[in-house]
């Protein structure tokens, strides 16, 4: 009897264990895809998991127009963030220009799980092609590459020491809710300071809700997400730096202190911005905004010192605010003219520009 009990249970057993190998073998699959590790400059996009931007980029050298054409079969690239993290980034356009000089591509990083543990080279050359597996918040990913992955590598680790000296708790669920209050806050602060912003369309039509309070439903509804940290980077228009870096760390915890820590100083100008409001001018007219407005242009105010990524070449230089009074209207004037230079002056544009400053 316990015999026969054993040979009914056991191939069923063993089937079992085949079907969930099976699953996690098909969940962690292997595939094998074109890499792209831009230069680190305010410029060039940082892919978000899930985020609603396409990314564009532009290619000069010849192994990059290789690269180009053939993402046309590929249909998507991995952009590395550092040599054993990447993004999926899904290709919607990949072109080269009639005269072969030149290409573009337009992507867009569909996926919240698009992180990636990058693998052997399994080409390189014009380009570099590897393979890769998809990347969660642990260590199985690389291990399956047998990446040795250090603990100082990850670039959020150094900031340990500030949590420590603060006697700030670092768990993931205290760090969560203090990142997503503290962005509540500055939306709640960016509505008072402009009401009007996105009270109309672009085709004129009233709307409901201003673009910041429409910002603050949509971070109602994602606040119980496990990728909210992704979701805030998207809505914050976080600059590249801070991307990277919260795509190469594993650590939740340190993810979310890392946003709060960009966002504080926003949200302790934007206080000093109301708090000064009973002497500003006449409020802003209902206008257009952009989808998740970035609350960063609020803090844009005539005599406000800033520095600009002026080129690759001249990098950061500084300047002031001649004008700010609208998203599209802004106005520096650089501290010293360069020789290069058409004008000192110069208009930022609202997305475009937004991490040149």
């Amino acid at each position: 009897m316990i015999a026969y009990l054993l040979l009914f249970f056991m191939p069923q057993s063993l089937s079992l264990r085949s079907e969930m190998a099976g699953r996690n073998q098909f969940k962690r699959r292997q595939r094998v895809l074109p890499l792209y590790a831009p230069p680190e400059t305010p410029i060039i996009p940082c892919p978000i998991p899930g985020g609603p931007s396409t990314l564009e980029y532009k290619f000069l050298a010849p192994s990059e127009l290789a690269f180009v054409k053939d993402l046309s079969r590929s249909g998507a690239f991995v952009h590395q963030i550092t040599s054993s993290v990447g993004v999926i980034v899904d290709v919607l356009m990949a072109r080269v220009a009639d005269d072969g000089t030149s290409g573009a591509v337009v992507g867009r990083c569909r996926q919240v799980d698009a992180r990636c543990a990058v693998g052997d080279l399994v080409k390189s050359f014009p380009y570099s092609a590897a393979r890769i597996i998809p990347l969660s918040d642990s260590i199985d990913s690389f291990d399956e590459f047998n990446i040795d992955t250090k603990e100082e590598e990850d670039p959020l680790s150094p900031y340990d020491i500030l949590l420590a000296d603060e006697n700030e708790s670092f768990d993931e669920n205290t760090a969560r809710s203090h990142c997503a209050q503290i962005f509540d806050e500055c939306l709640q602060m960016a509505h008072i300071l402009d009401p009007y912003l996105g009270a109309i369309d672009h085709m004129g039509t009233p709307q409901q809700q201003s673009e910041f309070s429409r910002m603050r439903a949509r971070l109602e509804h994602a606040v119980h997400d496990h990728d909210l940290a992704f979701t805030l980077l998207a809505m914050m228009c976080a600059p590249p730096k801070l991307v990277r870096n919260c795509l190469a760390t594993t650590s939740p915890a340190r993810r979310y202190s890392a946003i709060s820590r960009y966002l504080n100083p926003i949200r302790n100008e934007l206080a000093a911005l109301v708090a000064l409001k009973s002497t500003h001018h006449k409020p802003p007219e209902p206008r257009p905004a952009p989808f998740n407005a970035p609350i960063k242009h609020l803090l844009l105010r005539s005599g406000r010192r800033l520095r600009y990524w002026y080129s690759d070449e001249l990098k950061w230089r500084p300047a002031t605010v001649l004008e700010a009074n609208d998203y599209n209207n802004i106005k520096i004037r650089f501290d010293q003219k360069h020789k290069d230079d058409v004008h000192s002056t110069l208009t930022l544009a609202s997305i475009q520009d937004i991490h040149r400053w």
